[in-house]
């Protein structure tokens, strides 16, 4: 995080959420002298407003069932780093909606962001391909769809 510090020194990064690592987390960030740059919201409220505010997305779990976080911020039109596990790697698509790296690999993690944050025109594109993406295969409609067609596949006609 320092090299990208160094090269984008208005760099901000927001942690939404909260959880049982947040102290150690902030612990390490202070370590670090990262404070000014990495902050610590805790629960919100108000987390479209936040993505609406956002440039990038970044999601570094270790484990994922239906990412519901990241398919909402692939709907605000962002540009996603995320980590290659079942559920990021069921929604997204490397490459076109966003990048995907390792679980547990921080300097891949930071690659990925630099790579976006040097590419705005690819960041973008990317971003777009993404909200398309939440439309098509995530949105209302496909899934009322979706629902319908189990729910009639499984009526049985009466006799």
């Amino acid at each position: 995080l320092h090299s990208l510090v160094r090269q984008f020194p208005d760099l901000r990064i927001l942690f939404a959420g909260d959880g049982e690592l947040r102290t150690a987390l902030q612990t390490h960030t202070e370590k670090l002298h990262l404070k000014n740059h990495v902050h610590f919201l805790g629960n919100r409220n108000d987390i479209p407003q936040l993505l609406a505010a956002s440039d990038y997305f970044i999601l570094p779990s270790l484990w994922e069932g239906l990412p519901m976080a990241l398919i909402e911020a692939m709907a605000s039109g962002l540009p996603i780093v995320a980590t290659r596990v079942s559920g990021t790697s069921q929604v997204m698509v490397h490459g076109e909606t966003g990048l995907l790296v390792p679980p547990g690999n921080a300097e891949e993690l930071e690659r990925a962001l630099l790579t976006l944050l040097l590419n705005p025109y690819t960041a973008f594109r990317m971003g777009r391909a993404a909200r398309h993406r939440v439309e098509v295969y995530f949105g209302a409609q496909k899934q009322a769809q979706e629902h319908l067609a189990l729910f009639i596949s499984e009526i049985k006609p009466f006799r």
